[in-house]
């Protein structure tokens, strides 16, 4: 019985372990830009006023250019004061006309129907309305681009107020992200995948791969996909820092991170065959890490569910009277080892290494288990029970 438990400890161990090495040895950063691309800002957007305007005003205080960057709502049918909000504020409107049901599709009409014709800019940066950046945003992604990269995602952190609890836990998150997947596969010379916002990809790529023709509900996923299948790698650029807001509530975090699951099983059920053969054919690396990551959530259920099993088997046995509880005393206590030291453990070492402060999240740290355990479930449920809506966003 206790195999199982050990050989997930060790493994567990033992991958972090090395990604971590591994990230140590991230590529330099790219020299400064002699030229500034011309930046267009999509801010894709249902509903929302309470956060639009101070996206946009953090956007100007950027110490770049302001004529080199053009903003553009992209208005998912929204019925409040977004447009109006984001018009006073210099930003062109555009209105989606079909029905939409991913952030993808309001993308792929924009292009469509308003962009594909035009060169008017170099860069088309994503950003959520709920973003904020960092004044050195742009010019921190203009050095990338004038460093050869057509596709990068920028350093994601949490922004400050709402739910205490799930800031730390995403932040935490997010970090992990930057660390053992943005930063780790950048130093093996391989892709990372886009974050969803605080990203940009270059008119040219994005003609080359024919737009946002994205079917799943992660378009970031599968944008980094199609272009990893053309060759490119998605970069991370540690300085183009930008905020997110966490969700403000655990229904709306569980939702989140189940569209997230389905678009990775859409994306690895659109794209798994492509990759797989690109990876043994053209020994394309990259292609080995984006497997890895849009399957990790089907990994992660079926390697918790069948290392539980004989665990789960003892427990049934005790309560039948047929077994004690001394016997599966030591696989319980290796499975609160993984299931909650490690976690806090490896949230303790990427917050170090990432410049973070402990002090400040010692509660998520020593709780980060819960989070992890609660995403086990969050992504059974996407696998028993799909679901593919785009649910609106609402700011507390």
């Amino acid at each position: 019985m206790l195999a199982s438990e050990i050989i997930g400890l060790s493994v567990t161990t033992i991958v972090f372990t090395v990604t971590i090495l591994i990230s140590l040895r991230y590529p330099p950063k790219p020299p400064r830009a002699t030229e500034q691309a011309r930046f267009l800002v999509l801010m894709p957007a249902r509903n929302e006023e309470a956060v639009i305007g101070n996206l946009i005003d953090s956007i100007r205080a950027c110490e770049y250019d302001q004529s080199r960057i053009d903003l553009l709502l992209v208005s998912n049918q929204s019925t409040d004061r977004t447009a109006e909000i984001a018009a006073a504020k210099g930003a062109e409107i555009y209105q989606c006309v079909t029905k939409i049901s991913s952030k993808g599709d309001a993308l792929n009409e924009c292009y469509e129907r308003h962009l594909a014709t035009s060169d008017a800019h170099d860069l088309f940066c994503i950003c959520d309305s709920d973003n904020l950046l960092d004044p050195q945003f742009f010019a921190a992604m203009n050095d990338m681009h004038q460093a050869g990269h057509d596709i990068v995602q920028g350093y994601r952190l949490v922004k400050d107020g709402g739910n205490r609890w799930l800031n730390m836990f995403y932040q935490q998150f997010y970090l992990f992200v930057t660390r053992c997947s943005h930063r780790a596969a950048n130093a093996l010379g391989a892709s990372t995948l886009l974050s969803g916002c605080g990203c940009f990809i270059s008119s040219n790529l994005l003609k080359r791969i024919g737009g946002w023709h994205t079917k799943t509900l992660t378009e970031d996923l599968e944008l980094s996909i199609q272009s990893i299948l053309l060759g490119e790698k998605v970069m991370f650029c540690e300085d183009a820092i930008f905020y997110d807001e966490a969700p403000h509530s655990w229904p709306q975090a569980w939702s989140q991170r189940k569209r997230w699951t389905m678009g990775s099983l859409q994306s690895l059920r659109l794209y798994g065959a492509r990759l797989g053969k690109q990876l043994f054919t053209q020994f394309n690396i990259s292609c080995a890490f984006a497997l890895a990551m849009i399957g990790a959530g089907a990994l992660m259920v079926m390697a918790v569910s069948l290392a539980a099993l004989p665990t789960l088997s003892a427990i049934i046995r005790v309560a039948l009277g047929t077994d004690v509880w001394g016997s599966i005393a030591l696989a319980l206590f290796l499975w609160v080892i993984q299931l909650m030291i490690v976690p806090a453990l490896s949230a303790m070492v990427i917050l170090v290494l990432e410049g973070q402060s402990i002090r400040k999240s010692i509660g998520g740290i020593a709780a980060y288990g819960v989070f992890f355990i609660n995403w086990f479930f969050v992504n059974m449920s996407a696998i028993v029970n799909p679901s593919v809506s785009w649910d609106e966003i609402r700011h507390g």
